[in-house]
């Protein structure tokens, strides 16, 4: 091959190499919390689960402590947040036949930041941040209801309720036995606390 003919491939490859791009991706998840309405009452109150969140977490990983999920003020695009709302918000739902109305719901959201660095003369970089956050949403009616109750039990099915709707912001799915967490409906407050916090565990090592 002539040196005229080679130069033009050369060409080529050089642009080819600058146009090609190391993709670097970071994954952040965000565990600080605002609530919405902000309100002393509602800041007491999951103040209060996250807590008890904490302790228990810190207990199942054997840790003297750990502060997990936190409430912050700083509300964010990328803060993970908390909605409390009369029932007019939440659409009753049917199940086994029967209509029940719903007392909360939550999911899992990734948003992504991406970046890019370099041109012709430097390999060009893009760095993908993915932030993921989750939102929890409850009815008051029931929250409050179950919460200001005398009985111990009733006042469990508050904290059932928030462990559930955590547990679909962590990507966990309905469980048929009665006694998990993610049991459809917060029928009773004696749940198996350990076998939810494993799959916490191993929902943060992902």
């Amino acid at each position: 091959m002539q040196q005229s003919q080679l130069k033009p491939i050369l060409a080529f490859t050089f642009l080819l190499s600058a146009c090609q791009a190391d993709v670097y991706t970071t994954d952040i998840k965000e565990y600080y919390f605002t609530v919405e309405p902000r309100s002393e009452q509602n800041t007491q109150l999951f103040s209060v689960f996250f807590r008890k969140f904490n302790r228990q977490l810190a207990q199942h990983l054997g840790a003297r402590q750990m502060r997990f999920l936190q409430l912050t003020t700083s509300k964010t695009s990328d803060t993970s947040s908390i909605y409390v709302g009369d029932k007019s918000q939440y659409r009753r739902v049917e199940l086994d036949g029967q209509e029940y109305q719903s007392v909360g719901k939550g999911r899992w959201e990734r948003k992504s930041h991406i970046y890019s660095y370099g041109g012709l003369l430097l390999r060009r970089q893009k760095i993908i941040k993915n932030i993921y956050r989750m939102k929890l949403y409850f009815n008051s009616e029931y929250l409050y209801e179950w919460h200001n109750s005398n009985d111990y039990l009733t006042r469990q099915r508050a904290y059932t309720l928030f462990l559930h709707e955590l547990g679909h912001g962590m990507l966990m799915q309905h469980h048929p036995d009665p006694d998990d967490v993610m049991y459809y409906r917060i029928d009773s407050a004696r749940k198996d606390i350990p076998s939810f916090m494993a799959r916490v565990v191993k929902f943060l090592q992902r």
